[in-house]
Formats: C-alpha cells, sequence, structure tokens
C-alpha cells in the first residue's frame, strides 16, 4: 500500500434504508417500556377476540353443559387473578431492586446494563401485566353482561394465563440467581463484546484501498447543540459520546462533495458547543443534520465501543481485589475473559476508522482505539492494583503468555511492556 492510499470500510446505499430499523433496535434493547406495552395490546386484543367467541358460542343451542361457567363464579375468579397478578409483579420488582442493589456493591455499577437489558425480565413483566390487563378487561365485559352463564372460553385463556405466569416465574428466578452470579454476568459481559467487535472491527475483506484524503484546515467546524428528538432516541444536552449513525454522516457527505472528521472518541464527555465534526471540501453542509447523526447519553454504551465492555470487566476485578472483597478468583477470571477479548482484537485487522461511499470516495473519518490501548486498559490498573496478590500475579503472567502465543508480531511489543512492568514479586 502506497503512502497516499489507506483502507476503509464502504458503506453503501443499503445501509441507508437499514436506519430506522437499527434505532428501533438499538431502542428496543435498552428500553423497559416495548415488552409491557406490546403484551398489554395483544392482552387487550385478546380480551376483546375471547369475549366475542364467548358471544358467538352462546348462541351454539348443542353447546355442552361444561363449557359453560355462571357469571358469578367469572367475576370472583377474575377479580382474584387480576389482584394476584398485582401482588406478584410487587414481588418480582422487590427481587430485582434486591438483585440490583447486589451486584453493584460486589462486581460493579456498570453491569447493572445487564439487567436492564435481560431479555427474560422484560418478557416476565410484560406477562404479568398482560394477564392482569387481561383479568380487569375480563372482569369489565362480565360486570356488563345480563347473561347468568357464559361459555367458559375466556376465563379458561384467563386460567392459561396464570399457569404462564407461574412457570415464568420460575424462569425469573432462575435467571436472578444467574444474574447475581459472579462468572455470569463476566460471560455475559465478555459475549457482548465478542459480538461488537466482530462488527466494529470486520475481517480484511470488508476493507478497500483508497485514495487518502488531504488534510487542510477545515472549511468548518460544527460544534455540538442538542438536535431534536426522534422517534427512538432521546437527546441530550451534553453527555457521554455513545455512537454515531455512519451511513447518515457519509450520505451527508456524498450529497454535499465533502469529508467529514468526527472529532470525540467513544466515552468522551461532550458539552454543548465543543467541536466534534470538521468539514472539509464544502462548508454549506448543515449542521442540523449532522448533529442529528451524533448519540450522547448519561453514561458510556457498548453499543459501537468494545472498549467499554472491556472497562466493565476491568472494574469487575478492581472490586474484586479491593481490601473489602478480596476475591482474587474472581479478577482471575475476568483475566482469563479479558486474554480471550485481545487474542480476538490481535487477529483482526487494525480499524482505521476510514468510511467510504459506493464510489470508494473517502467520507468520513473517526478516531479509533489502538491495540496498544486496548492492552494498557486491559491489564494496566489490574496490574497496579493486584501485583502482591500471587494468584493475581501468575493470572496475569499466564494470560500475557498466552497472549504472546496468540498475537501477531505487531502486537508483541506492548505485551513486553506490561510483562516488564508486572516486575517479579521481589520488586514489589
Amino acid at each position: 500500500m502506497m503512502d497516499n492510499e489507506v483502507r476503509a470500510q464502504v458503506i453503501d446505499g443499503r445501509n441507508y434504508s437499514d436506519r430506522p430499523r437499527k434505532r428501533f433496535a438499538y431502542w428496543a434493547q435498552d428500553s423497559l417500556l416495548l415488552y409491557p406495552l406490546v403484551f398489554m395490546l395483544a392482552a387487550v386484543l385478546g380480551a376483546y377476540a375471547a369475549r366475542n367467541l364467548d358471544l358467538y358460542l352462546a348462541t351454539v343451542e348443542t353447546i355442552p353443559d361444561w363449557w359453560t361457567i355462571s357469571v358469578s363464579a367469572g367475576v370472583t375468579l377474575t377479580s382474584l387473578i387480576a389482584a394476584a397478578m398485582l401482588g406478584l409483579l410487587a414481588i418480582v420488582f422487590s427481587i430485582s431492586m434486591v438483585a440490583l442493589q447486589l451486584s453493584n456493591q460486589q462486581y460493579s455499577p456498570r453491569v447493572l446494563k445487564v439487567f436492564e437489558r435481560s431479555r427474560t425480565t422484560k418478557v416476565v413483566l410484560g406477562l404479568f401485566i398482560a394477564t392482569f390487563v387481561y383479568s380487569y378487561m375480563l372482569l369489565l365485559f362480565l360486570l356488563r353482561t345480563s347473561a347468568e352463564e357464559i361459555t367458559f372460553v375466556s376465563v379458561f385463556i384467563d386460567i392459561l394465563l396464570v399457569f404462564a405466569c407461574l412457570i415464568a416465574f420460575v424462569l425469573f428466578m432462575r435467571s436472578i440467581l444467574l444474574m447475581i452470579r459472579v462468572n455470569h454476568i463476566i460471560t455475559l459481559v465478555a459475549d457482548d463484546t465478542e459480538r461488537v467487535i466482530a462488527k466494529e472491527q470486520p475481517l480484511a475483506p470488508a476493507y478497500v484501498i483508497c485514495q487518502a484524503p488531504s488534510f487542510e484546515p477545515p472549511d468548518k467546524v460544527i460544534r455540538y447543540a442538542r438536535p431534536p428528538d426522534n422517534l427512538f432516541m432521546r437527546r441530550h444536552d451534553h453527555g457521554v459520546f455513545t455512537a454515531i449513525e455512519r451511513s447518515t454522516l457519509v450520505q451527508i457527505a456524498s450529497e454535499h462533495d465533502c469529508v467529514l472528521r468526527v472529532l470525540p472518541r467513544y466515552g468522551s464527555y461532550i458539552n454543548g458547543d465543543d467541536a466534534v465534526v470538521e468539514v472539509y471540501g464544502n462548508p454549506t453542509v448543515p449542521s442540523e443534520k449532522v448533529l442529528q447523526a451524533l448519540y450522547l447519553d448519561s453514561e458510556p454504551s457498548m453499543t459501537q465501543d468494545p472498549a467499554y465492555g472491556i472497562r466493565i470487566l476491568v472494574d469487575v476485578a478492581l472490586q474484586a481485589l479491593s481490601p473489602a472483597v478480596n476475591a482474587p478468583t474472581t479478577a482471575r477470571a475476568v483475566i482469563d475473559r479479558l486474554a480471550s477479548l485481545l487474542s480476538t482484537i490481535s487477529q483482526r485487522p487494525q480499524p482505521t476508522g476510514v468510511y467510504t461511499d459506493e464510489t470508494h470516495q473517502v467520507r468520513l473519518l473517526q478516531p479509533v482505539r489502538t491495540w496498544e490501548y486496548y492492552v494498557e486498559l486491559a491489564f494496566c490498573e489490574i496490574i497496579h492494583y493486584g501485583k502482591d496478590d500471587p494468584q493475581t500475579r501468575r493470572s496475569v503472567t499466564d494470560a500475557m503468555n498466552y497472549l504472546q502465543e496468540k498475537v501477531p508480531d505487531r502486537c508483541q511489543p506492548a505485551l513486553h511492556r506490561w510483562l516488564e512492568e508486572l516486575g517479579s514479586p521481589d520488586s514489589t
């Protein structure tokens, strides 16, 4: 590759049409509102359909007697189920709060995202709410009917929902027990980080060789100002830089025949009026459209930043190494997963942060993390706080030896540096 050439990833037109789906997916991943709303809507429609089926079956003269139930019995049963669901919801909420408090104290506040994104928790809450709504709607139908007996279909569905809630409650308890086990937390975070690495650091076929852009003083500097909220994303006046819509920025740059350069790294804190994007080639680029493609939040996110997943794992290890907890075995479990993640990163091409449109013209540049940064993030603090512990020292040494066998030659110097930093036991 010549000096005036650079490796870049291509973002084509298919990514443009995929933006609404991605926005919805990001919102659904972190939202506790989606599942309860969907289940509530299904409960209302289900109650309406079941009641209409009851009314239709009531006109059938040959229906067996065991298909019917008195209205008073139906009212009693549905009211009991509705009250019981509220009680179960209170229990689920209490158990969740206790589990969150334990995880916050024992592991790290950052692992609370694991609970927030747990699909099991969302489905259980949605199912309990749906059962309550269905029972309440059915109770209203029964109280308004003038008949003395109704068919058993709608009440039978309510009973089935109760049994489904009992099964869901058992699964929820199992999920909570797993999520307060540190090894399970470590595995979840590491697996999520692996997926982000695969997405953000693709293999060599994803890159093309193109002409490197020349950097002169920018024609325009876009400063941060809160963009309007969109359908699925709440915007902030200031906050932590968490994600960008690369396809949107590439499209804007293509339309205005320019190059956009994003200045902050993921995890950087951005205040109002901070410089966030430089424009090269066309000063007429609309700042509002560019800012709509940048996302800030109150805390970092792993959405596009695998370094944050490593940060969470390191925090868990540091908490385990603190005198208040003193659990070096937990730190060893983290170190093993960190070694696995670093091995994965080393086997992939170093990202360049350069993105092109379909014509292979460079349109977007973005800061990237280097291999040296990942190694320092993974081991610097663990070595600092844990090198006096024999098990932690052995764990880090084993991880370094493992990585030296796995990583290519270009990655070796960073490992040697931290092996020297670890030093010998006598040096401490």
